[in-house]
């Protein structure tokens, strides 16, 4: 079910209909119940007009039949009555009602005969009179209240079809308000996207053009780029010609294609001056459109429906005062003709007797009721009828006030709609022209974009030698590592061939399985580095406009300069596991330089005031004093690490030195466990030879067996429980077990402690009981670990003491 609201009569109609019902139907019944013929007709919900020539349905536009079966409002408009020059509806009219009653006379009293001797009493003759006038007034009031209460139902419905009008104007409203603000949007975006650029930027590059190029012509490139020229040597047949065509580089301004831009110059400023007026004449169209919408919706229906409502609320009480004094009529005429009747009744039965009390009394408050009525409610009801008149013809009024009103504010949306419209298209094109001058602008502003790309390169140029150094470092390492591993297979190999019972075979033996033959050779070749012959240094990448023509070309050095600095640190995350201090800072330098020389090219300062042909004395000291100040940054940055660097050598010579005296002394401490393995063997000897048994000596809890046989299994190459181990001090009071090829195995805290208790030496010596593996943290920093790397593994190792 639907229902269709029309909006110039506030007229309902209510139709069935489903989400299957196609929108066509529905005009076509509409177009028989209102004469608007269907291509007049504007059928919108809400606010979305709905369009019967294609046969969509209700549900194409998003009803379904749970919504349709509660009532869906549909409201339609006509085209005629929505052109400018179309004329109202035609004004509501009272149709006329007459309150029709008979006179008194028309009225036939009753016959009693018996009622008209001198026997009755007065009041009893009066009966039948009485009789008469009451079926008068009560014909009299049902009348006027049969026109009361239709000219109350005329109000009624006169006061639903002007609140059916007035929603149909806020409906529309609604529908310009979204139109309104979808224009508002664009208007917006054009005056970010077209109106400012053109007072700001597009203007500023037009103007400041000729002295940008002039200023270009005056900045040299490198001598590297100005010394460029086709080796006639290194071109190849067929392409001599393409030597020829080297233009001089000897200038920035060399770079660019002036002839074009120049072109591009005078366009620019040809598009500039028309695209001037065309924004006037949108803001004109703007702040008119927004000035009427602003009104439309300060205007308000010339009806106050609340205040019509309140005062049909109050006509309906007198109606129902009206029902409420014609049911007393009834009554009263009712129980007059029973009065009358009882009357008949006692003089038939009772010929000769004078009539009972309670009739006498029936007849005397049958006069005092007549009078009741001639006196108060006959008045009251003609007084109620003449209000419920007065307010008939008061709706009547507002009803044709209201429906010119829709007339007026439906026609000035109409128009407001299509001004709208219009500004809407004006929007769109004026965009599109505002695109085109960008483009040309941004095309002219080649002479920012040059620059700051050629500083780009130097810079690229610098970045691409600290990547050679790096190589440089990675490789020399490499050929260092791989030089002593070749050594170290040599020796073996030497070793090898210099064994007695080798020495028995046959040499065709060995050559045969290949064992004569020399470790194989690894060499490593780095490419000659192109770029450190041009000599560009970091004071050599001159400024270049930070604007927002050379943004791109800004935005692309920073991201090479940070992808570059990514990889350099994924570099280093594999050399931090594997290598020292002094190779990784190193490596930090190169990186710290490359990074230096990109961010210097993409942050430099404007060169020069735009428009100044001279170039500006002041704008460019300010910009060499930024870059000397960037300069003298990265440079102290730089011996920062080489100092850092020097230092962390001399610490690595120191370390050597230390490294070789505590060789000396574990070969010393070797000597003394060898001397104290003899001694022990002899005394188990003796021992044995005494007793033929030997007693246990450790003096550490519950260890049983011999000293000799404890200090027997004195381990080197591997640990295990119940295994004699060493351990010698090393530094930061740490004391590392005596090993070969087994390193990392540290004395345990509890043990360093008892041996310090009961022995207090340089080295110790015990029975391993307990082995515990550990490995490096990140957020570790004792003693055992501050020279290891994070992920690395090392062993606490717990002992018993052996004396």
């Amino acid at each position: 079910m639907i229902l269709v609201l029309v909006a110039h009569n506030g007229c309902t109609y209510e139709l069935e209909a489903d989400s299957s019902t196609r929108v066509d139907k529905v005009q076509i019944a509409l177009e028989n119940l209102t004469s608007i013929a269907l291509e007049d007709q504007i059928l919108t919900l809400e606010g979305s007009k709905l369009d019967g020539s294609n046969n969509k349905t209700f549900q194409e536009y998003g009803l379904s039949d749970d919504v349709m079966r509660e009532g869906q409002k549909v409201f339609m408009y006509s085209k005629k009555l929505l052109h400018p020059d179309s004329l109202p509806s035609s004004p509501e009219t009272l149709p006329a009602l007459n309150i029709e009653v008979p006179s008194l006379d028309q009225f036939e009293v009753v016959k009693l005969p018996l009622l008209d001797d001198d026997s009755s009493s007065a009041s009893a003759r009066n009966l039948p009179s009485l009789e008469q006038q009451f079926r008068y007034h009560l014909a009299k009031g049902k009348s006027i209240l049969s026109v009361s209460t239709e000219r109350f139902r005329i109000s009624e419905r006169l006061l639903s079809e002007q609140e059916v009008q007035a929603q149909a104007i806020d409906s529309a409203q609604e529908n310009v308000d979204k139109h309104y603000a979808f224009i508002c949007r664009l208007y917006d975006d054009f005056q970010r996207k077209c109106v400012v650029p053109h007072r700001e930027h597009w203007s500023e590059c037009i103007n400041s053009f000729p002295g940008d190029l002039k200023q270009l012509e005056k900045t040299q490139t490198h001598e590297s780029v100005r010394s460029f020229a086709a080796d006639p040597a290194e071109v190849k047949e067929g392409e001599q010609g393409e030597a020829e065509k080297h233009k001089p580089m000897s200038y920035v301004a060399d770079l660019l294609p002036k002839e074009k831009l120049w072109a591009w110059h005078e366009q620019c400023i040809a598009m500039h001056t028309q695209f001037k007026p065309k924004v006037e004449e949108i803001s004109s169209l703007y702040t008119s459109v927004k000035h009427d919408v602003e009104a439309l919706f300060m205007t308000v229906p010339s009806v106050d429906l609340t205040k019509l409502s309140e005062q049909l609320h109050s006509n309906r009480e007198l109606l129902a005062e009206m029902e409420t004094v014609v049911e007393v009529f009834h009554k009263d005429y009712q129980r007059v003709s029973a009065a009358i009747s009882t009357a008949v009744k006692h003089q038939q039965q009772h010929t000769s007797l004078p009539l009972s009390t309670d009739l006498s009394g029936e007849c005397s408050a049958a006069q005092l009721m007549n009078e009741q009525h001639v006196l108060t409610q006959l008045p009251r009801m003609e007084e109620c009828c003449k209000v419920l008149e007065r307010f008939t013809k008061h709706c009547v009024d507002c009803k044709n006030a209201m429906s010119r009103c829709v007339h007026t504010q439906m026609k000035s949306i109409a128009i407001l709609q299509n001004r709208i419209r219009a500004a809407r298209n004006k929007l769109s094109a004026y965009k599109e022209v505002g695109r085109n001058m960008e483009d040309a602008c941004q095309y002219l502003s080649l002479v920012h974009h040059i620059p700051a790309a050629y500083n780009a390169c130097l810079a690229e140029v610098m970045r691409r030698r600290a990547f050679a150094d790096i190589v440089s470092l990675h490789a020399q390492r490499f050929a260092e590592a791989m030089s002593s591993l070749r050594q170290q297979e040599e020796a073996a190999r030497v070793q090898f061939s210099q064994r007695q019972e080798i020495g028995l075979l046959p040499s065709d033996l060995l050559t045969c399985l290949k064992l004569h033959l020399a470790p194989p050779v690894c060499e490593v070749h780095v490419s000659p580095d192109e770029y450190e012959a041009m000599g560009i240094e970091v004071e050599d990448i001159g400024p270049a406009r930070a604007d927002s023509g050379a943004e791109g070309v800004r935005q692309r050095a920073v991201a090479v300069a940070k992808g570059t600095q990514k990889a350099f640190s994924r570099t280093l995350e594999e050399f931090n596991q594997s290598e020292g201090r002094l190779f990784r800072l190193q490596m930090e330098n190169a990186a710290l330089k490359a990074e230096v020389a990109s961010c210097i090219a993409s942050s430099s300062k404007v060169l020069g005031t735009p428009g100044d042909e001279a170039g500006g004395s002041e704008g460019g000291g300010g910009s060499d004093t930024a870059r000397t100040e960037v300069f003298s940054k990265a440079q102290a940055a730089v011996d920062a690490k080489d100092d850092v660097i020097t230092s962390l050598m001399e610490e690595l010579a120191a370390r050597k030195d230390a490294m070789v005296a505590q060789e000396a002394n574990i070969l010393a401490l070797e000597k003394e466990l060898e001397v104290l393995r003899t001694g022990m063997k002899v005394e188990s000897l003796k021992v044995g030879a005494a007793d033929g048994s030997v007693a246990p000596t450790s003096p550490v809890g519950g260890s049983t067996g011999s000293k000799a046989n404890i200090l027997s299994r004195c381990a080197m190459r591997d640990f295990k429980i119940h295994d004699v181990a060493v351990f010698v001090e090393a530094s930061f009071g740490k004391f590392e077990a005596v090993h070969d090829s087994c390193p990392r195995h540290f004395l345990s805290p509890e043990s360093v402690e008892l041996s310090k208790k009961h022995q207090n030496k340089s080295y110790v010596i015990g029975q391993i009981v307990h082995i515990e593996p550990k490995r490096v943290q990140a957020d570790q920093r004792d003693i055992y670990s501050r020279d290891l790397c994070k992920g690395d593994e090392y062993f606490l190792v717990t002992i018993c003491l052996v004396d």
